[in-house]
């Protein structure tokens, strides 16, 4: 008998048909309507574009432009107000010596100044500065430092007027008291014969730069003291307080006081006070004064012992 044998039919192998992308038709009468819709989306597409672009070009821009490192708020410092102009200096101090010309020399470590051929030393007292006597006076070199103005008018006082110097040799300040007299003819309506003219003029100079600088100029008149007198020079030679009055050889009164930074050349007054001393920094300590009632009548005004009162201080 014959062996059964299965036999295994093998199906057939039917090849696979990628799926195609299904074409979706779009309706009759709706092709205007598609057309538009793809403009409308390249149209957002184009701005997209534009934009990001001029967002990216701004940005490098604004960074080329700023430092790597802003400041921040507490190091943005506001600018001080100057209550005067920056003092102009004259040229670098080697004047030809004249008649009129302000001149100095250093003479034992002292510096002298000359003028109208008297020499002058530095003024401690509340008077005009006493003349010296110099001995071997062209053994020294002589610097000229500043020429009386020309004026039409005479001169009615010509004169240093004060003079001190800066400790450490860093220089020195002194005023220049140049009044001239206005002649008039006398008339019945105006029996003067003329005016007095007064001008004070007070000059740094800079031993360390070589150079004379102008800080302040002082036309008296009868609305603010306005005569100077050179009175505390600070340690480090930056801060200088002048005596202010009212007028000179007119009777006692008291002076005010007016602070000058010689760096910066900012002026400041601070009225009539007692005990004024220079700290550092342009710190300073004073005293009120303090107008009382006299205990007999007497000319003038009566202030309140110092001695009596709490020590003040203030910085410039």
């Amino acid at each position: 008998m014959e062996p059964h044998i299965l036999t295994q039919t093998t199906p057939e192998i039917q090849p696979v048909v990628p799926p195609q992308p299904e074409i979706v038709k779009a309706p009759e009468g709706h092709s205007g309507n598609l057309i538009k819709f793809i403009l409308l989306t390249l149209v957002i597409l184009i701005i997209i574009v534009i934009s990001g672009g001029a967002y990216v070009l701004n940005k490098n821009s604004v960074g080329e432009s700023l430092p790597s490192s802003m400041p921040t708020i507490s190091s943005i410092k506001t600018p001080s107000i100057t209550s005067a102009p920056i003092a102009t200096p004259n040229s670098v101090v080697n004047n030809p010596i004249g008649e009129n010309t302000v001149s100095f020399a250093m003479i034992d470590g002292k510096a002298i100044l000359q003028y109208h051929g008297k020499f002058y030393d530095v003024d401690d007292s509340i008077y005009s500065p006493t003349p010296l006597t110099i001995s071997n006076l062209n053994s020294y070199p002589w610097k000229g430092l500043v020429d009386r103005p020309e004026s039409k008018d005479a001169y009615y006082i010509d004169e240093i007027f004060s003079f001190k110097s800066l400790p450490n040799k860093l220089g020195f300040v002194f005023v220049m008291r140049w009044e001239t007299e206005q002649k008039n003819t006398p008339t019945a309506s105006n029996p003067s014969s003329g005016a007095i003219i007064p001008n004070y003029k007070v000059f740094y100079y800079d031993a360390i730069k070589n150079k004379l600088f102008n800080s302040l100029t002082f036309e008296p008149n009868s609305s603010q003291y306005s005569v100077p007198k050179i009175d505390k020079i600070s340690s480090e030679g930056k801060f200088i307080s002048f005596n202010m009055f009212g007028c000179w050889n007119c009777g006692g009164h008291k002076p005010e006081t007016l602070l000058l930074s010689l760096e910066t050349n900012i002026s400041k007054r601070i009225g009539k006070i007692e005990n004024f001393t220079w700290g550092e920094n342009g710190n300073y300590t004073y005293k009120e004064y303090k107008v009382i009632d006299c205990a007999e009548p007497g000319p003038g005004q009566c202030n309140e012992d110092p001695t009596k009162l709490p020590l003040l201080s203030g910085q410039f």
